[in-house]
């Protein structure tokens, strides 16, 4: 009921493997218990299918923003406005393989009551990890 955001990522693997109907549920039911009509959802992808365009038609309506690889928004598209929050705070580490985990513990018992969000290059680095 507090969703704000949902991002979903690499859609269009995602239906490739046969998980349209597990997604359309998945959204549904988000969107439905979502209490915030401001509830903004993503779909990222590097193909646009006719499978994620009947997605898309579907869970984004007309309010949907279609963002082309070189970042120029969609024909006829309006432009939101991007801006940072104040509150946002940023970082990085550059370390050794060795020394990533403690890096990233180090990093968030600095900041424990953070919301944070770790973008790892790989999903076996991640699984590793």
């Amino acid at each position: 009921e507090r969703l704000e955001w949902l991002v979903l990522d690499e859609v269009d693997r995602l239906l490739d493997l046969g998980f349209g109907p597990q997604i359309d549920e998945i959204v549904s039911a988000l969107r439905r218990g979502a209490t915030s009509s401001r509830a903004t959802t993503v779909l990222v992808t590097a193909t646009i299918t006719s499978a994620l365009e009947a997605l898309a038609s579907k869970h984004l309506g007309g309010d949907r923003v279609v963002v082309s690889v070189d970042g120029a928004p969609s024909p006829g598209a309006p432009t939101p406005p991007v801006t940072t929050p104040p509150t946002l705070h940023q970082t990085h580490a550059i370390v050794t393989l060795k020394l990533r985990l403690p890096a990233l513990c180090a990093m968030l018992r600095d900041r424990p009551a953070a919301k944070t969000l770790v973008f790892a290059n790989t999903c076996a680095s991640s699984a590793f990890h």
